[in-house]
């Protein structure tokens, strides 16, 4: 009977009132084959994580911004099994993306190869060296 319940409430959209439980009824109908409902949850939130890539991104061109909000709705889809809806959908979301951006900040920094700066000096004119060898103290 409760089972009946359940499955009564998640098939009838006007008994979700608070964005969590359509988010979670949205994911509900995804799991089971609804094509629509993801494209709900995408609707939904482009706007919020199309403002976290502008701000966040480290490579803020529009073309760029687009890759990834494929990849973090792509990433957001493969993972919906593993999403509880007594949590809140918004977090865990928002969870994948921030990840999703660090690692690709992560990738780019890692890219970087720090400069080195040299502290030998091959002129023997020291007047116009950014570093001067200090010579020691005597007592």
């Amino acid at each position: 009977m409760e089972g009946e319940l359940l499955e009564q409430s998640l098939n009838n959209p006007s008994t979700f009132t608070h964005v969590d439980d359509r988010d979670a009824h949205a994911v509900y109908r995804t799991l089971h084959q609804d094509k629509q409902a993801f494209g709900e949850i995408v609707q939904s939130y482009t706007p919020v994580f199309y403002s976290l890539l502008r701000r966040l991104s480290p490579d803020r061109s529009n073309e760029s911004i687009e890759d990834d909000l494929q990849e973090i709705f792509l990433r957001i889809y493969r993972a919906l099994a593993t999403y509880k809806s007594d949590r809140s959908f918004f977090s865990w979301a928002y969870t994948i993306a921030m990840n999703w951006i660090r690692s690709k900040r992560r990738k780019l920094y890692a890219g970087r190869t720090s400069t080195t700066v040299s502290y030998d000096v091959d002129s023997h004119d020291h007047r116009h060296s950014r570093w001067r060898a200090v010579s020691p103290v005597r007592a």
